[in-house]
């Protein structure tokens, strides 16, 4: 009986390749900066509103100049009527005031200032209108300003034109009383034409002059 053959072994399975190793990734480009922005245009400077200098009209007709406020020519703290023609408000630079005596006077603000120019620098202007209360003692009072009673007179400045009445205290003239008030008004109150002349009950004279 012939003998069955035995089968060959099996020839060892061959080693797989080695894979290829993988590419690097190529860098990627670094992104372009961006552009700089144009600078925006500066703003075109806005025009100045028109302001008063100083001793023209303010109020209605606009603001006064920087370093400068508005004050009431009609010693009435702006209450008179509006006026086109004869301007009730002007443009007032602040002065310096050192040096100078009285008379007191009222201010628009209920105050009374050691004279005019401290409340005319302080932006508030004078007041006829009885707003400070009783005059000072030993004063009364004349317009927006208080004269020194037995010393001195007031005079009431009434201008022919364009312009608001003006107070202002001077010497009592020699002669010039109660009883006497004609004598009040000689040369020295510089009038040009005397309205009239008028002593209270408190012995306190009020001259009336016509000024141009």
């Amino acid at each position: 009986m012939s003998s069955t053959s035995t089968a060959g072994a099996s020839g060892s399975s061959g080693s797989a390749g080695a894979s290829g190793s993988s590419g690097s990734a190529g860098a990627s480009g670094s992104s372009g900066s961006a552009g700089a922005s144009g600078s925006s245009g500066s703003a075109g400077a806005s025009g100045s509103s028109g302001s008063g200098t100083a001793g023209e009209a303010c109020g209605m007709n606009g603001p006064c100049a920087p370093g400068s406020h508005c004050l009431f020519g009609d010693l009435a703290c702006g209450t008179s009527p509006p006026n086109d023609v004869c301007p009730a408000e002007y443009c007032a630079v602040p002065s310096s005031c050192s040096g100078l005596g009285g008379p007191p006077a009222c201010g628009c603000d209920g105050k009374i200032y050691d004279n005019a120019c401290l409340a005319d620098s302080a932006g508030v202007g004078t007041s006829i209108l009885g707003n400070c209360g009783p005059a000072p003692q030993g004063r009364f009072a004349c317009g927006d300003v208080f004269c020194e009673k037995a010393a001195q007179i007031c005079v009431e400045n009434v201008p022919d034109g364009c312009a608001f009445t003006r107070y202002e205290c001077r010497d009592l003239p020699q002669g010039c009383g109660s009883a006497s008030c004609n004598e009040c008004v000689d040369a020295s109150n510089e009038c040009l034409d005397v309205l009239h002349c008028l002593a209270d009950a408190n012995g306190d004279i009020t001259v009336t002059c016509a000024t141009f």
